[in-house]
């Protein structure tokens, strides 16, 4: 495991390309679709628990399995995360993107990427990460064969904009995606 100050060291050598980028995230109601209370009392796979961040998808059945992973971790069925607010967020910001495993390794985390590698590894770079006030990383998911966006919105540039949203009742009232 790399030392914190080679961490950074590291993390500050990746260049960001900026973007602007439509994506994806569900909420439980009756929370905001720009909430970080969740991630900023509990941490998430990439941010410890102190640092604000959004947990966004590419894909509108990533945020699903990303929701259905989020409640078995609490020993709960998939219907017992619904009602859900589903939105399509505009962001423009410098991404970094941390998807080749032998970026993520050099960084200290266990690859393959999965459920089973620990937080604490993850959440050490999301906290340098966003302590170098970088925007936001690329990221694999680990609840499916996909990319996710882990914004710090206290360091964008721009706000963040909510494009359009719904509510979801149960899994069978999931938004299609667009075609």
């Amino acid at each position: 495991m790399p030392t914190s100050k080679r961490l950074s060291e590291r993390l500050s050598s990746l260049k960001p390309h900026r973007a602007s980028v439509e994506l994806w995230r569900a909420v439980r109601e009756p929370y905001d679709v720009l909430s970080t209370r969740g991630t900023r009392i509990h941490g998430g796979r990439w941010n410890p628990a102190g640092v604000r961040a959004l947990y966004l998808s590419f894909e509108l059945a990533t945020v699903r399995a990303e929701l259905t992973r989020a409640a078995e971790l609490q020993g709960d069925p998939e219907e017992a995360i619904y009602p859900v607010r589903v939105a399509k967020i505009a962001v423009e910001a410098n991404l970094v993107e941390l998807l080749d495993e032998q970026l993520l390794s050099d960084l200290g985390v266990e690859v393959p990427l999965s459920v089973l590698v620990p937080r604490s590894q993850t959440q050490r770079v999301g906290r340098i990460a966003a302590g170098l006030g970088m925007e936001a990383l690329v990221v694999p998911s680990v609840a499916a064969r996909a990319e996710n966006v882990v914004v710090f919105p206290d360091n964008l540039a721009t706000p963040l904009e909510v494009l359009s949203q719904r509510r979801a009742s149960s899994p069978r009232r999931w938004p299609r995606p667009p075609s």
